[in-house]
């Protein structure tokens, strides 16, 4: 009889550890290394996509404003859905808002694949063809300011990896990010402050670092561009031959016809080159200077308000294209002038 009363409560023991094990609250139970792991990728990605739509935000101003970069049409679309970007990650981070990858696809698979086309458009006669009046105004969708890498790297090709970095980002929060234990009441405030913190200090950080350093970057590439340049060897003079004046042609349709229009009648607030003294009267040197250097839009001479990139937005301009398309503008000038 002791022995069966013995054995019961042991039993009834058990039962009693088991039953505490099972009503432990989730807050005390330890997570596992694989669920940490992922939650720290989920949180990370975030930033990721924080830093990455900054860059980008603040990259396109400063090529803009400070290299004096006319974008094209294609370009602002890529803008249109790049800049809400960095202020919801912003957002999104400082109310841990676990929709905001819903957001963040929202804006960057369409910016992905405008980036894509307008890549395609720069690169391949193909697409052009298929779609011709893309840029009918403005600067050409096809003029390349960047040439990095043998003209691999372009600026629409750098916004495709930032939309796709910010698209892996979002993916990645999606699936790493697990719903956070409900903390007791008494210490609801005392957990939360702390992270809450943290965030405002790291997003904070990030957009200042990033901001600032375009801000100096800005600063010295327009002081750069106010100090006296060296003036450039002029070019030799040359006979406007059919052949060169063919050449002059193809170099204005993809650098100048954007702004110039066709025949050199203008656009916009631009004036027509076809009443232009400098190109009637002015030097070879005197133009080889102005379009290898372009001319900002605060310039005294610049009577447009708008920005003439170098070389017109193609980063591998040669003298002969130069001399080229000096001949062609300056054939232009004559026959408007007639």
């Amino acid at each position: 009889m002791l022995v069966s009363q013995m054995k019961d409560r042991q039993v009834d023991t058990d039962a009693e550890r088991a039953d505490d094990v099972r009503h432990v609250p989730d807050d005390d139970l330890e997570p596992l290394a694989e669920n940490r792991l992922f939650q720290t990728i989920g949180q990370t990605s975030r930033y990721v996509a924080l830093l990455t739509a900054w860059v980008a935000t603040s990259g396109s101003l400063y090529m803009s404003e400070a290299l004096g970069w006319i974008p094209c049409v294609l370009c602002w679309y890529q803008r249109i859905l790049m800049y809400p970007l960095a202020l919801i990650t912003a957002l999104g981070i400082l109310t841990s808002d676990r929709r905001m990858h819903r957001y963040l696809l929202a804006l960057a698979v369409p910016g992905a694949g405008m980036s894509l086309y307008h890549y395609l458009y720069q690169k391949s006669d193909f697409v052009r063809g298929l779609f011709p009046s893309s840029c009918a105004v403005g600067v050409p969708c096809s003029a390349d300011y960047l040439n990095w890498l043998g003209g691999a790297v372009t600026i629409p090709f750098l916004a495709l990896v930032a939309f796709i970095v910010i698209v892996l980002a979002a993916i990645a929060s999606r699936l790493a990010d697990e719903p956070e234990p409900e903390a007791p009441e008494t210490s609801a405030m005392t957990r939360a402050s702390q992270p809450r913190l943290a965030r405002v200090a790291l997003v904070v950080a990030i957009i200042a670092g990033v901001v600032g350093a375009f801000l100096l970057a800005g600063s010295a590439t327009v002081q750069g561009q106010s100090a006296a340049q060296a003036p450039t060897p002029p070019l030799p003079a040359v006979t406007a031959s059919p052949a060169l004046l063919a050449k002059g042609k193809a170099v204005y349709e993809v650098a100048c016809i954007g702004c110039h229009g066709p025949a050199g009648e203008g656009v916009a607030s631009i004036r027509p080159i076809t009443n232009s003294a400098l190109l009637r009267t002015g030097s070879d040197a005197e133009l080889a200077q102005l379009v290898r250097a372009g001319r900002r839009a605060n310039d005294p001479h610049n009577v447009s308000g708008l920005a003439m990139p170098a070389g017109g937005g193609i980063a591998g301009m040669t003298d002969e294209d130069i001399r080229a398309v000096i001949a062609y503008m300056r054939r232009l000038a004559t026959a408007g002038a007639d």
